[in-house]
């Protein structure tokens, strides 16, 4: 495995045959790399049947693409809400609005890959398919100013939430 991000001095890789699974150490902290199962013990369809709320989920199923934001972005916010915005009154920060006739969803999420995961998995059951966040990040890159728009094509895995959505890989590429 070769990383190119992180200094090799303290880098350990660790083969998972038998009951160890693979993971590799950096600086005492350790990644998982092959602890993936496709298949979901729990899930919103779950939860929305329990809550008697599948009705309310259909007037979400032809929506395909949302916006996740955040809430520092209001200027980015308040010209979404300029396009015809309606709040889904059953789901907190979450509206549905309508640029050159195509219906977008935008979710104003939390804050962590944790909260961002529960949140997708949520869209996705209601519809969803095509996903783009807009928010800032912190960079290393000395010569990326703040306020300079990044896309990112790839991102080093170590939150530990994507290795419950991807198999095993080192960092993981937007689709």
């Amino acid at each position: 495995m070769k990383m190119r991000y992180f200094t090799l001095k303290n880098l350990k890789r660790y083969n998972g045959k038998n009951e160890k699974p693979a993971y590799i150490a950096y600086n005492g902290i350790t990644f998982l790399l092959d602890d993936y199962n496709e298949k979901s013990v729990i899930n919103p369809r779950i939860w929305y049947r329990e809550l008697g709320l599948e009705d309310k989920v259909k007037e979400l199923k032809d929506i395909e693409k949302f916006i996740l934001t955040f809430p520092y972005m209001k200027n980015f916010i308040e010209r979404a809400k300029s396009c015809n915005f309606k709040e889904i009154k059953w789901y907190p920060n979450l509206g549905i609005f309508e640029f050159e006739d195509t219906k977008i969803g935008m979710l104003i999420t939390r804050i962590g890959a944790p909260a961002t995961g529960i949140d997708l998995e949520e869209l996705i059951y209601f519809g969803g398919r095509f996903f783009i966040m807009v928010g800032s990040v912190g960079v290393l890159d000395k010569e990326i100013k703040r306020g300079d728009i990044i896309i990112p094509n790839a991102a080093i895995r170590d939150e530990g939430t994507s290795y419950h959505y991807l198999p095993p890989e080192e960092e993981t590429k937007p689709s």
